[in-house]
């Protein structure tokens, strides 16, 4: 039962915390997070997304070193909840994030998929600033991506993410 916090540096010297070295594989459905700092204007927000499936959530960038952990396991809870995700898929998948791992991050493919994130989520701040960060993370699950592997089709993170979660998707075509 574990899985990688894979932090960028801007997020290992803002948490002051020293990254692993000798980092297992995910046990997790939705692979290890990757996490990077944000700053649009005067906010400061923390985009986390899922290796395997893109699947990213918005969370505001305070106490990061005492909090990230459980606020990304509540916030990735309260995301597949939304997506209609069955709870027992649910509560296995948070059981399986119960411990992390901080570590460096080591797929500049999903990097790249964040960096197109955090453009969209600075023009929906410049556009129409969202309702809430669990909203804007949900409008992000449904952006469509490049695949993360040669010979995959192109995804939508709420799709992968549910495929992954062995949810069956009747909202895919």
């Amino acid at each position: 039962m574990a899985f990688a916090i894979r932090a960028t540096q801007r997020v290992l010297r803002r948490t002051g915390s020293n990254a692993a070295t000798d980092v297992a594989p995910p046990t997790t459905a939705l692979g290890d997070w990757y996490v990077n700092l944000l700053h649009i204007g005067n906010t400061q927000l923390v985009l986390c997304t899922s290796e395997r499936s893109l699947l990213s959530v918005v969370l505001p960038a305070r106490r990061l070193k005492m909090e990230l952990h459980p606020r990304l396991c509540a916030a990735v809870g309260e995301l597949l909840l939304h997506l209609k995700v069955p709870n027992n898929q649910i509560t296995r998948e948070l059981a399986e994030m119960e411990a992390a791992t901080l570590t460096r991050t080591a797929n500049r493919s999903v990097l790249g998929s964040m960096n197109d994130f955090a453009i969209l989520i600075e023009a929906a701040f410049r556009v129409r600033p969202p309702s809430s960060l669990g909203a804007l993370s949900v409008e992000l699950a449904g952006v469509p991506c490049s695949p993360l592997r040669p010979g995959q089709d192109l995804g939508f993170p709420d799709r992968v993410a549910r495929r992954l979660l062995g949810a069956v998707d009747s909202a895919a075509g």
